[in-house]
């Protein structure tokens, strides 16, 4: 791959994980931490904390985090099976040096 093909996957790799990770990320922990005039608030916080449903799921997290880890794994291999499908022996070229 040239210099200038592997700098636009990178801006567009980098563009990516910014418009859906970690854009997304940032609205979730302002809008949890500030009230609708921009002030610092924990009422949110506490509200997750003293509800009771909420801490019903809260206590069965190893159960999600092992879902989870089963949907990203099963994601991650399809991911680098239809990879290899689409690139072939171009693949390996992506990761010498």
């Amino acid at each position: 791959m040239s210099k200038p093909a592997s700098w636009m996957v990178w801006v567009v790799a980098v563009a990516g994980l910014g418009c859906f990770f970690l854009w997304p990320i940032g609205e979730i922990l302002r809008n949890a931490f500030l009230d609708a005039d921009g002030h610092f608030t924990a009422r949110f916080l506490l509200e997750v904390l003293l509800n009771p449903i909420y801490l019903e799921v809260l206590g069965e997290g190893r159960s999600v985090a092992a879902a989870l880890g089963v949907w990203a794994m099963v994601f991650l291999a399809l991911s680098l099976l239809f990879t290899h499908r689409l690139m072939g022996r171009k693949l390996g070229a992506l990761f010498r040096l």
